[in-house]
């Protein structure tokens, strides 16, 4: 029974290969009883491995056909039982008819073989004469009636090997085209942390929005003074609105009690006999009592908090470069999310590309994209470049890599189980060009996938 489960694997792995099937010979001798063991397994595998396979390519030819005079015998009984069950659990809508059974016998060709060494009586002659005449019309009518099967697109077997070959060509180019997602990722940080160092401290602006200035006022005195307005006794102050007021420094009489206020200076004698004058002239700055003024204020300073124009303006430039700059981080953080899925998604077809390259090949064969992924993480963990070596974190390129083995791993083995559940649909070719398709579709890496590995036979679906 192991024997045979591992003839019919090895043959349906060969079958694998080709991309049409014309048909299906079941050879068996026409006196066994042994199909019961091997036929049902036989004819599952089959379908389950070539589900678009039409009944009516299926054939059956007996041998040894001389013994039962080119009759089925025992086996046809046995077989039509089988079929039947096949039948009731939907395996396959099969049967056995005049049209796809056929007899022959090989005694005709070991007489030719052996006639030169061996004396055949006449009548034993005629009989591999017979058997040679029967044999070659039922091998005719097969062939005519393997001639006669219409081909239908439908019924074709889907070309793996060639899918196959095209994986195994192109998976050092998608898997450095997969790497390369991971520097793109790098690059996004780098840009993200370029945009936040230029954000600009806007507390720190804020700090210095407000200033204490010296606000000019006017302070009332109580009891007036007598000042010089000559133009060497008095100061021109610019006030915060812009005005200019004049101060009078020179404080010639304090206090100063004159009863006549003076409409007009050089009109008030009373600045003439003032204690402070000396013949006219003021004792202490020497001036002209006409340059004099008794006044009740004076010009004083007054702390007060204003709003820096100046760096209100720069807050203003400030927030909005801010806004910038973070919608911008966004975006970058954005794409760097939208890369991260591509990843998975990359990693996921790979182990399915994996998967279906181990199933279908008719031979032990490695992983090769787990072999790269090994090989690039050996590569990355041996560098000695200075942005390697100072990178610690979980984001780091060894990092990612070990990461993406694991989820390969799972995945796969994932999808393997799956295969072993649902052989039939899990290992035909179309589901290895949709796949393909998908990386074609890929937002930012879709192009590159399609660049170096595109391939018009993943244009089939």
């Amino acid at each position: 029974m192991q024997k045979d489960k591992s003839n019919m694997d090895f043959i349906t792995s060969y079958l694998s290969n080709y991309p049409v099937i014309d048909g299906v010979v079941f050879l068996m001798k026409s006196n066994t009883n042994r199909l019961n063991v091997w036929f049902r397994p036989c004819i599952k595998v089959l379908f389950s491995k070539f589900p678009t396979l039409s009944t009516k390519c299926i054939m059956f030819m007996f041998t040894h056909a001389r013994s039962t005079l080119f009759r089925p015998g025992e086996s046809l009984q046995t077989l039509k039982l089988l079929i039947d069950r096949i039948r009731e659990d939907n395996i396959a809508d099969m049967a056995i008819t005049n049209e796809n059974l056929f007899m022959v016998d090989n005694e005709a060709h070991r007489y030719l073989l052996a006639r030169e060494q061996v004396r055949f009586f006449e009548d034993e002659e005629n009989h591999f004469a017979n058997s040679w005449d029967r044999s070659a019309e039922n091998c005719q009518r097969l062939i005519r009636k393997l001639a006669g099967v219409p081909w239908d697109s439908r019924h074709q077997s889907p070309p793996r090997y060639k899918i196959r070959r095209v994986l195994e060509e192109l998976h050092r180019a998608m898997v450095d085209v997969a790497i390369s997602t991971v520097t793109d990722a790098r690059l996004i940080q780098h840009h993200m942390s370029a945009l936040a160092s230029k954000q600009v401290d806007v507390g720190e602006l804020k700090n210095s929005l407000h200033i204490t200035s010296l606000k000019t006022v006017r302070r009332k005195l109580p009891y007036p003074i007598l000042v010089c307005t000559h133009e060497n006794c008095i100061e021109s102050i610019q006030c915060e609105d812009g005005r200019s007021i004049t101060d009078y420094v020179t404080r010639c009489q304090v206090p100063c009690y004159i009863k006549e206020q003076p409409s007009h200076l050089s009109t008030t004698p009373s600045l003439r006999n003032c204690p402070s004058m000396r013949l006219g002239t003021c004792r202490k700055c020497s001036h002209d009592h006409t340059h004099h003024l008794p006044i009740d204020w004076e010009i004083g300073y007054q702390h007060c908090e204003m709003v820096d124009n100046r760096v209100q303006q720069q807050i203003v430039a400030a927030e909005e470069t801010n806004a910038t700059i973070q919608m911008q981080i966004q975006s970058q953080r954005d794409t760097l999310e939208q890369l991260e899925f591509e990843q998975l998604d990359i990693v996921k077809i790979f182990a399915s590309f994996a998967a279906f390259l181990q199933v279908c090949s008719p031979q032990p064969s490695t992983d090769v994209f787990r072999n790269l992924l090994d090989s690039r993480l050996k590569t990355e963990r041996e560098s000695t470049a200075i942005e390697y070596r100072q990178l610690k974190t979980d984001e780091s390129r060894v990092a990612i890599l070990d990461k993406w083995i694991e989820n390969y791993d799972d995945q796969k083995n994932i999808i393997l189980e799956g295969m072993s559940s649902q052989p039939a649909w899990k290992t035909k070719s179309e589901n290895v060009v949709i796949q393909m398709g998908k990386l074609y579709k890929l937002k930012h890496s879709g192009s590159q996938f399609k660049a170096l590995a595109y391939n018009p036979m993943f244009d089939v679906v």
